[in-house]
């Protein structure tokens, strides 16, 4: 397991214009395997709305890439 302090975060709202392709860069770059995506508000306590994986992101991407194929 990863330690909370070494969790990779971002906001959601710094993913809601990036497309499919922009996310994978983007944890590539980094090199993050999991990224938990939060929503944090001026006055609101932060709260967890999802993860990214890496590994999921990726199987996705090659099963689209497989149907847009035939």
């Amino acid at each position: 397991m990863i330690p909370w302090d070494e969790l990779a975060i971002v906001s959601h709202g710094s993913l809601q214009y990036l497309n499919v392709y922009e996310v994978r860069q983007m944890l590539q770059r980094a090199a993050f395997v999991h990224v938990v995506v939060v929503d944090n508000g001026d006055d609101a306590p932060i709260v967890a709305r999802g993860l990214i994986s890496w590994g999921a992101l990726e199987n996705r991407l090659q099963e689209l890439n497989c149907m847009n194929a035939d």
